[in-house]
């Protein structure tokens, strides 16, 4: 069976200044039993029910499942249905699982449609962070890694009429990229910025320089600090405008893994050896695009 894995890349900070100790992080939420390690998000019930720590890795296994749902079970003999029981405590769930590289705070996540999404996660561990005294005041950002579609849709784009961005605080902080927009966001000591340009009427934005040079630089330089990028123009030969978003041209990898034969669910290890190898391939590229 194909599963999807989505790419990200987490910034941590404690009232602008950035975490350099994720791992602790992680250990602390692991010290919370798992039974407390959930919370309700959209009428779900969503559990970090393992994690494990390597030197260099942080392995997340959820369970995501709606409290007020039972099984629905259908005999293809009889051709008849009956509802399921379950205790009190139990949920009908999916599992879904993420790594973390510790050294690059890269994420992978599984994507599973019924499960907990990329979404859910950052959520859940920026609640749990909250519960010491020591990330009372820590933020957290999971933006996505821009896959390699988004460039090759800009160089489509012969007029840009509107591009709108989205960044966060990176870890280390501001100064990361030596970019203008990113040196204002570092003197207002920003958190998150949100600004749209608009070209001149039937003109278009530079495409070398100014927000979309910007764009072009940080996306090729492998960093994850765009929360959504909207550009809106004219492609060569269309006469119509369309709009290119980075919600569409995340970098993300399908793998083939194994159906167990005692739930046909996927093998939980072939997932996870997936995630790392993803994880190690992204590395890679980051480390030869410095």
């Amino acid at each position: 069976m194909q599963r999807t894995l989505h790419a990200f890349q987490v910034h941590a900070h404690i009232q602008g200044t950035a975490l350099d100790n994720y791992k602790e992080l992680f250990q602390k939420i692991k010290s919370i039993p798992a039974r407390r390690r959930r919370h309700i998000i959209d009428e779900r019930v969503i559990t970090l029910s393992d994690i494990k720590l390597t030197k260099d890795y942080v392995i997340i296994t959820t369970q995501d499942g709606d409290k007020n749902v039972k099984p629905l079970l259908y005999d293809t003999a009889t051709n008849k249905e009956r509802v399921g029981e379950k205790e009190a405590n139990e949920v009908v769930s999916v599992r879904t699982h993420a790594v973390v590289d510790l050294n690059t705070r890269f994420v992978a996540i599984e994507y599973n449609h019924r499960g907990a999404k990329a979404s859910h996660v950052h959520q859940i561990i920026s609640q749990l962070a909250l519960e010491f005294d020591e990330y009372k005041k820590i933020s957290i950002e999971m933006p996505p890694l821009v896959g390699s579609g988004f460039m090759e849709e800009l160089k489509m784009y012969g007029r840009i009429r509107m591009a709108k961005v989205e960044m966060i605080q990176p870890n280390f902080d501001w100064n990361d990229c030596a970019e203008p927009i990113m040196g204002i966001a570092g003197e207002s000591k920003a958190h998150k910025i949100e600004v749209t340009f608009f070209a001149h009427a039937r003109d278009t934005l530079s495409k070398g320089a100014g927000i979309i040079g910007s764009i072009v630089r940080i996306v090729r330089s492998g960093k994850a600090i765009f929360h959504n990028i909207v550009l809106r123009g004219l492609k060569d030969g269309e006469k119509s405008e369309t709009t290119l978003k980075l919600i569409n041209h995340t970098e993300q990898r399908k793998i083939e893994v194994s159906a167990s034969l005692d739930d046909g669910h996927p093998v939980p290890g072939e997932v996870i050896q997936g995630l790392m190898e993803y994880l190690s391939d992204i590395k890679k590229l980051s480390e030869a695009e410095e």
